[in-house]
């Protein structure tokens, strides 16, 4: 993980939400994080993006991946509908395989049905942007959202 931005960072985003262009505060090869939305890269069928304007997001959970498959892998899906309540992941194929361990799964529940799942790469870089632009209502989680999955319903993509 990369350092914590300066309060001047923190400060000049916030500012820069002000404005009326979109200015890209955090990207990887999972999400793009801008001044006004967060887009997750590879949601729907593994090749369009999500789109969350910031305003809307209610809470962000998250949790750094495991480098060893293991019970969260049973829980979390690498791509599609998760078994750990109604949370649709976008794709990341190394979700729930051997890996590094630096990445993290983050879920974003923007008052839909379904909430958002992603990879980051730089929590420190995204979190920190993120924490500052969302609603000072929306609340940050240290672990993943665990409600049970009604396989009653099974979803289409969200």
């Amino acid at each position: 993980m990369s350092e914590q931005p300066s309060n001047l960072d923190v400060k000049l985003a916030r500012e820069r939400s002000l404005e009326e262009e979109d200015q890209v505060l955090y990207e990887d090869q999972f999400c793009k994080l801008t001044n006004k939305e967060l887009e997750i890269k590879r949601y729907h069928a593994s090749i369009e993006s999500k789109i969350v304007p910031l305003g809307e997001i209610k809470a962000v959970y998250y949790s750094q991946q495991s480098t060893l498959p293991g019970g969260q892998a049973l829980n979390i899906n690498d791509n599609g509908w998760s078994t750990l309540g109604k949370i649709w992941w976008a794709l990341d194929p190394l979700r729930q395989m051997f890996n590094s361990g630096k990445k993290y799964n983050v879920v974003i529940d923007n008052g839909d049905e379904w909430k958002k799942g992603f990879s980051v790469i730089d929590m420190n870089g995204f979190g920190y942007y993120l924490f500052e632009l969302i609603p000072s209502s929306a609340t940050f989680y240290d672990g993943l959202p665990n409600d049970p999955m009604s396989l009653d319903n099974p979803p289409l993509f969200h």
